[in-house]
C-alpha cells in the first residue's frame, strides 16, 4: 500500500495533511452542476466534449442576437464587434472549462490516495479518521461510537496524522531513490 501513498506531493507536513482531512468527505463526493457533469460524461469523445464545451460557452455568453438590430445604435459595426467579442472568448472558456475538469479530476484522485492511506492505518486510527473526515461525524459521534475518551479521541487522531506524515515522509525518500538508480 505504500506505493499508493507515493503518489501525493512531496514534503507534506502535519498542517497540510490536516488541511487535506478537512476537505476529504468534499473532495471524494464532488458534484459539479449539471453541465460539468455532462462534460466529465462525455469527455471520452474528444469531438463530443468539444461540442458541449462550445454549447456551454454560448449558453453561458452568446449575445441575444447578432442577426436583430433591437438594442444596437450604431448598427451592423456593433454587432460585428459584439460577435468577434463572443467568438475570441471560446479559446480562453475552453482553456479554463478543461483546466477546472482537471483540477477536480486531481482532488478526487488525491482524496482517494489518502483515503487509502488511511486506510492503511492501524485500526483504532483508521475508524477515527474514517468516521471523523468521510462520515463527517463529530468528535463526540465518534467517542460514542467506538466507546472512548475525548483525550483517548485525541491521542489516537494526533497518532494518525503523525503516521500519516510519516507515511509521506518515507514514500518521499523511497521515491527519490528509485529516480535515483
Amino acid at each position: 500500500m505504500s506505493n499508493t501513498c507515493s503518489s501525493f506531493s512531496i514534503g507534506m507536513d502535519q498542517n497540510e495533511i490536516k488541511k487535506r482531512l478537512k476537505t476529504l468527505s468534499h473532495d471524494l463526493n464532488c458534484v459539479e452542476d449539471e453541465a460539468k457533469q455532462r462534460l466529465l460524461a462525455c469527455i471520452d469523445s474528444q469531438e463530443e466534449g468539444e461540442k458541449l464545451i462550445r454549447d456551454m460557452y454560448t449558453k453561458d455568453y452568446a449575445p441575444v442576437s447578432t442577426s436583430l438590430p433591437a438594442g444596437f445604435t450604431s448598427g451592423a459595426k456593433d454587432r460585428l464587434l459584439l460577435y468577434e467579442e463572443f467568438v475570441c472568448g471560446f479559446e480562453g472558456y475552453l482553456k479554463d472549462t478543461i483546466n477546472d475538469y482537471r483540477s477536480v479530476i486531481n482532488r478526487k484522485n488525491e482524496a482517494f490516495r489518502l483515503l487509502t492511506c488511511i486506510m492503511s492505518l492501524s485500526s483504532v486510527c483508521t475508524k477515527i479518521m474514517y468516521m471523523t473526515y468521510v462520515r463527517n461525524m463529530s468528535m463526540d459521534e465518534v467517542c460514542n461510537k467506538l466507546y472512548m475518551s475525548r483525550s483517548t479521541y485525541f491521542r489516537y487522531h494526533k497518532a494518525a496524522v503523525i503516521q500519516l506524515e510519516k507515511k509521506y515522509n518515507d514514500n518521499e525518500t523511497g521515491d527519490e531513490l528509485m529516480l535515483n538508480k
